[in-house]
């Protein structure tokens, strides 16, 4: 484990400091979650970890009574991962009319038994290694879990007075999904691009395709959002936007030759695991992401790369 027990931060700068209309709502550790005032709507996106909902809801509550709202209209879900969507099933039984936005593959996964053992599993692990001695008492729930409007790519949404424009931004999943808010041009960002930990230093996740992720990045490279809100990490500094995709890029492809080549020179799958981990594993991501979690990301990680890049030979 590198020794690194905090995220270098850009110098004179506030990550969580929103833009007008944006308020972060986040509780806990681990998953971010964003309310959005759209005038006259309002929408949610992503909701973080189960364990910590009754803070999320909290936050939310007290947003919205500030924000003259008395009710949640809408969530945007970025992918159906337990650290994005954890406490989808606690905010749909406080709101119960809200609409929720995502993929058409995510309708699929929510009604995956397999998909939501995992959730549960995950969101467990989360509980025990970051929750409070009353979270870890709690039952980790997957149910009520919905799609009410399976969006196709590029499909915009009138939300209140603001546009959202659901972007598809497959590779860290196949059902993850960016959003872009017009006409304020304010992007969400999947985790198919990255997490940006500080300058010069990000941590790819692509767990189901390569170059779908590096796709993905060209794409949303491409729309030139004027705000873009990175997955785990906030408000990215404007001068750093072209940066960021690039240096995504420039990270992929050194992780990619890294893993490849030591598969290609005979090395066994523990070995991978050795120096993935010497790469991407710090003091300061195991008080965000439970070990447990990044193994079995880590994993998939691997696998892909040596099935889609390696030498076709057992090691």
């Amino acid at each position: 484990m590198q020794n690194l027990d905090h995220y270098e931060e850009f110098k004179d700068y506030d990550r969580f400091s929103m833009p007008d209309g944006i308020a972060r709502v986040t509780a806990g550790s681990g998953g971010e979650a964003y309310l959005i005032d759209c005038k006259g709507k309002t929408a949610l996106y992503d909701c973080g970890m189960a364990y910590c909902h009754n803070e999320l809801l909290s936050n939310i509550s007290k947003k919205l009574d500030e924000w003259g709202y008395d009710k949640l209209d809408y969530a945007l879900l970025s992918h159906t991962h337990y650290d994005h969507i954890g406490a989808l099933p606690y905010v749909i039984k406080a709101y119960p009319n809200i609409k929720v936005i995502a993929a058409p593959k995510a309708e699929k996964v929510f009604l995956s038994e397999g998909a939501k053992k995992t959730m549960k599993r995950l969101g467990e692990a989360a509980r025990d290694d970051y929750g409070s001695e009353y979270q870890k008492s709690q039952e980790i729930l997957v149910s009520p879990l919905r799609v009410d409007i399976s969006a196709f790519d590029m499909q915009d949404i009138n939300i209140g007075e603001k546009t959202i424009r659901v972007i598809f931004t497959p590779g860290h999943t196949d059902c993850s999904v960016s959003y872009l808010i017009l006409p304020d041009s304010i992007m969400f960002l999947s985790e198919t691009t990255g997490v940006l930990r500080g300058p010069e230093y990000l941590t790819t996740a692509i767990l189901k395709d390569y170059n779908q992720s590096i796709e993905s990045a060209y794409k949303c490279k491409k729309i030139g959002a004027k705000t873009l809100i990175g997955s785990h990490f906030g408000i990215i500094p404007k001068y750093y936007n072209d940066r960021y995709y690039d240096l995504f890029l420039e990270t992929a492809e050194k992780e990619k030759e890294t893993i490849v080549s030591l598969y290609n020179k005979g090395a066994s799958f523990d070995e991978l695991l050795e120096c993935y981990k010497d790469m991407n594993w710090t003091v300061a991501r195991s008080k965000v992401q439970p070990y447990e979690a990044f193994l079995e990301n880590a994993n998939y990680i691997i696998r892909h790369l040596v099935e889609k890049f390696g030498d076709k030979k057992e090691n």
